[in-house]
């Protein structure tokens, strides 16, 4: 019985996992449908279901979501994004260097957060520059990606893992005293960096100088204060 119970999951989950691919917009409706049918079936009663929920890890995401509200806010990123980009010489490092933000903002935000911090930013910066976005939003997702896994507060899979192996947020970074993953990422990243280049080098003329945008507030209190 406990080897059907767990042939069944397993169905279930793929079966789920597949139908999420192909209908990535309904993905909430399947994920509860798949619960509906564990706790018909018996798999799950419901008292083990909300046990197997991790409420730090929805902690962790819920709050996380107000401080990328502030960030969004106070135009920090915007500031970053325009005084970096201010500093290359072509277009195609400047196209790098976005990329290279993103990566750097999602090692501690979510990065579908952190493509929507930044893609208002690529789009204007493509808009000024005159050339298609899609390559820039692409890098930018692929970056926010790869950094989301470095850190324990980068990404919901992140948290789920340490959650699962009882991984602190220093062994994200050392772990049995021997670098962890957050440096097996940074190669990556690095590596990621030459890629773009690649993709990015017909890019490889001048650019006008941007202008400078005033962020609301470093630290807006207001929408912290109660």
């Amino acid at each position: 019985m406990v080897l059907f119970f767990e042939l069944a999951a397993i169905i279930i989950f793929v079966f789920a996992y597949i139908l999420i691919v192909i209908n990535y917009e309904k993905k909430a409706g399947i994920v509860f449908a798949g619960i509906i049918i564990l706790l018909i079936l018996g798999i799950l009663s419901p008292l083990e279901a909300l046990k197997a929920v991790n409420w730090n890890v929805l902690g962790i995401y819920f709050g996380m979501l107000f401080m990328i509200e502030i960030f969004v806010y106070s135009k920090v990123p915007d500031l970053i994004a325009i005084y970096v980009a201010n500093k290359a010489k072509s277009v195609s490092t400047v196209l790098i260097l976005i990329s290279a933000i993103s990566g750097f903002i999602s090692v501690a935000v979510a990065n579908v957060a952190v493509v929507l911090i930044i893609a208002p930013i690529a789009l204007q910066i493509t808009r000024r520059l005159k050339i298609s976005p899609v390559p820039l939003l692409t890098a930018i997702a692929i970056s926010a990606n790869l950094q989301g896994v470095a850190t324990l507060i980068g990404d919901p899979p992140s948290m789920l893992m340490a959650g699962f192996a009882k991984f602190t947020f220093n062994e994200f970074f050392f772990y049995a005293h021997k670098p962890s993953l957050f440096f097996a990422v940074q190669i990556g990243a690095i590596a990621s960096l030459f890629v773009l280049y690649f993709f990015f080098r017909k890019y490889n003329h001048p650019h006008k100088k941007f202008s400078h945008v005033k962020p609301k507030s470093f630290f807006p209190q207001r929408f912290l204060s109660f």
